[in-house]
């Protein structure tokens, strides 16, 4: 086997990356295992491993067998270390996460978001981050991901816009929190992180629908996301004979408008005045699934979001008509088929810190030196499912 060259600089940056990567993805491996999974010389191996022990990434221990003979010594992840944090800033609720290095979720909490202007919002956000933080810092923290519902400059870290929060313009989310914090943060699209968080489950083509006070999309075709700042606001495209918006028939404030009614006294007062509306929203959000499925070729959809919450019967008129709708243009679709699945939208946080874990893990080295807030990209990485 042609082996690498081991120097101090490497060591130290891509190859301890590596092998914990390794070790995170294979789960319990010995050290002669370890090092031909890597292609590295056992003495490169040696001092890798003892760095990532010795700053507690990994722990050793003896393989747990009841077989005969001597049990090896094995190499995992120390889940007790080393975490990283996700938030999911909506306007339906703040939600929080911390996961391991093993993607296993050790708590989640949730608050009411105070969504008047730009200041009680970030003042909702520190008052659910500040006590995770304080919580987890002496064991270690990786990194935050932030998702964030509309328009994100991922690149730079800033939200865009959120529709009825005042003041809240091209707001450096990732600058505020590093700056509060110190650690690295990454600002992700809300549809991407529930796309992230489960995506083995689905395939390598999913097509990802957040339904609530708007309507978020998200794309993975052959491993990668489709990006770009606005590229999938589907719900700006028209679909009513007058010119109005998919957003004006399938969200929460669409609905509102047109009924001049709340929600929550509709569901009270006039079950059957909700049910009208709800199934023209079906009927509208049905077609726009369909031409969706057919211009990216993804058969798999989820959907999730407040409006699955709403009524029961959403989801049944929603499938309905796309069941309905998906005979007339069969071959158009891929293989013929069109799979609608609901999908929990509390997965944005843990999809968030998933994002923040792998891309974390693809740009910095492990022995703690100080982070740049360098452009990453999350293209590259390879996702596995929240435990």
């Amino acid at each position: 086997m042609t082996q690498k060259i081991i120097t101090q600089t490497n060591m130290r940056e891509t190859n301890l990356m590596e092998v914990l990567q390794l070790i995170r993805e294979h789960g319990e491996v010995t050290r002669r295992q370890l090092q031909q999974l890597a292609g590295l010389s056992w003495g490169g191996i040696s001092q890798i491993v003892s760095r990532l022990l010795e700053q507690q990434y990994l722990i050793e221990e003896k393989q747990g067998s009841a077989g005969p003979g001597r049990r090896p010594l094995v190499l995992k992840i120390n889940k007790d270390r080393h975490f990283v944090v996700g938030i999911d800033v909506n306007k339906s609720c703040l939600t929080a996460v911390t996961l391991t290095l093993c993607n296993e979720q050790v708590e989640m909490i949730q608050a009411e978001a105070d969504w008047k202007n730009r200041n009680t919002l970030l003042r909702s956000i520190y008052d659910l981050l500040d006590p995770l933080v304080e919580k987890y810092k002496e064991k270690g923290i990786l990194s935050v991901g932030v998702s964030m519902q509309s328009m994100v400059d991922e690149a730079k870290g800033i939200s865009i816009c959120l529709e009825d929060c005042d003041g809240w313009e091209n707001v450096p989310v990732r600058e505020i929190l590093f700056r509060r914090y110190e650690l690295p943060v990454f600002v992700t699209h809300d549809p991407d992180c529930l796309v992230a968080s489960n995506v083995a489950a689905f395939g390598q083509n999913v097509i990802l629908f957040r339904i609530d006070y708007g309507i978020g999309m998200s794309v993975y075709r052959d491993g990668c996301f489709y990006k770009g700042t606005g590229l999938l606001e589907i719900g700006h495209t028209l679909v009513g004979e007058e010119g109005e918006t998919l957003a004006a028939y399938a969200t929460i404030p669409g609905i509102e408008k047109r009924s001049g009614m709340k929600i929550e006294k509709m569901i009270h007062m006039k079950p059957e005045f909700l049910e009208t509306y709800l199934s023209e929203a079906a009927r509208y959000l049905a077609t726009a699934i369909i031409n969706t499925a057919i211009l990216f070729q993804i058969d798999q959809i989820l959907v999730c979001g407040k409006m699955m919450e709403i009524h029961s019967m959403f989801f049944c008129a929603l499938e309905q008509q796309i069941q309905e709708k998906k005979e007339k243009i069969r071959d158009y679709l891929p293989k013929g088929e069109l799979h609608l699945h609901a999908y929990d939208v509390n997965k944005a946080a843990a999809g968030a810190a998933l994002i923040a874990l792998e891309t974390r893990m693809h740009t910095v080295t492990a022995n703690q030196e100080k982070w740049t807030d360098e452009e990453s990209n999350y293209e590259e990485c390879k996702f596995q499912s929240i435990e």
